[in-house]
Formats: C-alpha cells, structure tokens, sequence
C-alpha cells in the first residue's frame, strides 16, 4: 500500500491541485484511496465539500490532518499513528502538506513511499528549490532519507507555459538547474498550465471528469494521465 507525499517548501507550486487530481484518478481504478490534507489552509478539504455538495461520484474520502495538532502543536505520534491505522484500510494514501518546511512535511514524508514535488519554472521558484537542495550543508532530500532511507523522489515541472516557444526555454532552463543535483527523479511528462484546473476545482471535480472536448481540455487530461503513470511506475505498477 503505497504513501505518497505531495508537497513542496514553496507555495503557490500546485501540490493541491495536482493531488485532488491523482486522488480521483485512483479512486477511478477502483483502489480504496484516502487524501489526507496537512494544509491548514484546508484547500483539498473545501475542494472535498464541494464535491460532496455536488454529489460527484465516486466518493472521496478527505481527512483534515491540522485538526489532529494538540494545544502543544503538531504531535508526531499522533500522526505517525492516525496514518499508519488508515493504511490499514486502504489501498493507496495521498497527503497534502503546507507550502513551507513545516513539521508536518517532514512527519508525512518520513512515512512515504515516494515524495512527488511540483516544480514551477519560475526563476522565483527555481532559486527557492536550489536553496532547500543545500549547498555545503544537507539539503532537504538528504534530511528526508536520514529517517526514510527508501523515500523515493520524483520531481514534476508544472504550469509550463502554454506557448511552445515560451515552453521550451522553460522546460530548458529547469533540466539546466536541476542537473547540477541528485537524489531524484524527474518526470518525464510535465503539466501545462490550463484554466480548466481552477474550472474543475470549482465544481469539486478532477479534470478527467469535465465534459469540455476543447484540445487545451483533452492536452491537460493526457498530462495528467502521463504523469500519474509515471508516479505509480515509481512504485513499480
């Protein structure tokens, strides 16, 4: 039963986006999923209550994890423990942490299979990705795998710009940065960007499952499709 950790030191990267997304996507093949959402900005679980409201099919199953925290703060044991007892009835856990290097990325990536960070091709977000890898000091790959050695890392470049022209120097300049480190993988499919994610997020949908046939609709659906597969191939499906 695969844990897989979506989740980034930088906000704004689209790690609920692309989570409510492959969520479904796995519910769709008929495996028990649970989203488990660290946010506490508690993006995923208003997305859940919409699609609740609007009684999409099937059902997805979101646990908000901030309302697990103590008066004291984030009790690792108690989310070490409350993950590990829903693992024990499903078949596949997605978890969606906060946009920084909060205690509950490093809690949730300590008990993952795999740690998926989106990418954005910002120079903003370029530079904040260059920083956590380290330098002289451990970066925030290293620190992950001191306590789960077997994390395995997959990165994915998303909100690529839909202009091929602009697309290429983007997708260029990120491989560039990105070969001068180690420690992970990097998706061979990317994610453009494409308004039909805020359209679908507003109806409590997954983007496979809204009706438009319009190629900017039927690209973004293949991406996605390209990349789930590559993040359960990680996990040797």
């Amino acid at each position: 039963m695969p844990i897989i950790t979506i989740g980034s030191n930088k906000g704004g990267a689209g790690k609920s986006t692309l989570i409510s997304n492959f969520t479904v996507m796995r519910r769709r093949t008929g495996v028990a999923t649970v989203l488990i959402d660290g946010d506490p900005r508690a993006s995923v679980s208003q997305w859940g209550m919409q699609r609740e409201v609007r009684r999409v099919e099937p059902f997805i199953d979101v646990r908000f994890s901030h309302s697990w925290r103590t008066m004291d703060g984030f009790d690792k044991a108690m989310f070490d423990n409350r993950i590990n007892k829903i693992s024990g009835f499903c078949d596949t856990v997605f978890i969606d942490t906060p946009g920084n290097n909060d205690i509950g990325l490093i809690a949730s990536i300590s008990l993952s299979d795999l740690w998926v960070i989106p990418l954005r091709p910002s120079n903003f977000d370029i530079w904040g990705f260059s920083r956590d890898m380290g330098g002289d000091d451990m970066g925030m790959i290293e620190l992950a795998r001191v306590n789960n050695p077997k994390l395995k890392v997959l990165i994915v470049i998303n909100g690529v710009a839909s202009l091929q022209s602009v697309r290429k120097r983007e997708l260029e300049n990120v491989h560039d940065t990105l070969s001068h480190y180690a420690g992970f993988d990097v998706a061979e499919n990317y994610i453009t960007t494409c308004a039909v994610f805020n359209s679908a997020v507003a109806e409590g949908k997954a983007v496979v499952e809204m009706d438009s046939v319009s190629k900017s609709v039927v690209s973004a659906k293949k991406e996605l499709i390209a990349v789930y597969n590559e993040i359960f191939s990680r996990l040797g499906e």
